[in-house]
């Protein structure tokens, strides 16, 4: 019972990592992309 349990709260765990590494990137790609247009508009 207790070892189900665990191997329900690593999967948990799991996909919750993936979750934040996923927004992680989307936030980074943002933040790119910011920084691309600011540049290109201090250029012009």
């Amino acid at each position: 019972m207790a070892d189900q349990r665990l191997a329900i709260l690593d999967q948990a765990i799991a996909q919750a990592q993936q979750f934040a590494g996923s927004i992680l990137g989307l936030v980074q790609q943002q933040l790119l992309a910011l920084a691309q247009q600011a540049t290109q508009q201090l250029q012009n």
